[in-house]
């Protein structure tokens, strides 16, 4: 099982807020929850991949990068809250997505 979109659409939304207020202290959080998420879905290489671009980006402090990854994300968790939607990805069809389009 992978991580739905919804968590990751939420993990996004954290880091918006970082990038914003521009504490990079604060993304040590989110890769401590990337980190509960992977043990949790080990089949999802995704969330590691994360991890390892938020770490390198905590020791840069770069923003335009923190600011791709954010909206590597979104368009992530937006294709898994389709396929959550359409029932490829889930046993069951999952309709909020559907309300939101």
């Amino acid at each position: 099982m992978r991580v739905s979109g919804y968590t990751l659409e939420e993990m996004a939304k954290k880091m918006e807020k970082i990038m914003d207020s521009q504490e990079f202290s604060k993304l040590e959080e989110v890769v401590e929850e990337l980190r509960k998420l992977a043990r949790k879905y080990s089949d999802d290489k995704e969330l590691e991949i994360y991890q390892k671009r938020i770490k390198e980006i905590c020791k840069e402090k770069n923003i335009k990068k923190l600011g791709e990854l954010i909206i590597e994300i979104k368009n992530e968790a937006h294709w898994r809250q389709v396929g959550s939607a359409s029932g490829t990805s889930l046993p069951y069809k999952d309709y909020r997505r559907l309300e939101k389009l």
